[in-house]
Order: structure tokens, then sequence, then C-alpha cells
């Protein structure tokens, strides 16, 4: 059933064991567990959120995908390949590094598209992507 929180939210009642009954309805809060990120100044950077920008952080891919293909993915969804790429040097299973738009109108166009496209034949992994903190390619 549903109810709200001390704060107004809807919560989720989920039955669960304790020493008291059987089986009792409780209602667990996160919103003051010191494991909620945004509490802290220190602890909001924890998973990095960056706001739009033009440059996008690609991962998961294997580092067999070339250049061409990569534009390829981009050009089958209508969108312009990258101004710049920057792929990070880590060995590894899988390709990491930077992309460029020329705005970040195309950069959350692709974002919005292409974040985890799946290669054909499964091969080379998946296209997972991110706003980057940098405005720019060095």
């Amino acid at each position: 059933f549903e109810a709200t929180t001390s704060s107004g939210l809807p919560s989720t009642h989920t039955p669960l064991r304790n020493r008291t009954s059987a089986c009792a309805a409780a209602t667990v809060e996160y919103g003051s567990t010191p494991l909620n990120r945004f509490l802290r100044p220190s602890t909001k950077a924890f998973n990095r959120l960056h706001g739009p920008s033009p440059v996008l952080h690609f991962f998961g891919m294997r580092p067999s995908v070339s250049r061409a293909a990569l534009d390829a993915v981009f050009q089958a969804y209508g969108l312009e390949p990258p101004v710049t790429m920057k792929v990070f040097d880590k060995a590894g299973e899988t390709k990491s590094g930077l992309l460029q738009w020329t705005s970040v109108d195309m950069a959350t166009a692709v974002l919005t598209l292409c974040n985890h496209y799946q290669f054909p034949g499964g091969d080379d992994g998946m296209l997972k992507l991110a706003f980057s903190a940098s405005t720019r390619i060095q």
C-alpha cells in the first residue's frame, strides 16, 4: 500500500520480517541515511554528475571498435560525428575516452539516442555515454 514519508513524498511499504510479529509493514526512508550522497557537500560529487556539455565520456567498447565504426553509429541515427575524439591509453578489455561535438544540443542528442548502443554481433561491447566535466578536448 502507498503512504507518504515525513517529507511528504510517496513511500512504498514493504513487508519486512521482524522480531515483534511474523510479518509487519514497515517504511524504509533513505532521506536521512548517511549513505545519502546529497546530504554532505563532500559526497555530492560521488558519482561525478555533470551537467550538459559538448563533450561526452565514452566507455564500454572493445578496443577493436574503430573511429569509422563509431561514426557510423552516430550517422545511423542521423547525427553528426564528433569533431574530436581522444582515447585514453589504458590497457584492458574496454576502450574509453572523450568525444566532442560542436554544440551541447548535438551532444545531448547523441547521449539520448546512442547511450547503451549494443554493437552488432555482441562481441564489441556496448557504447556507454555520459556528460564530461570537460567543455572541450585539448
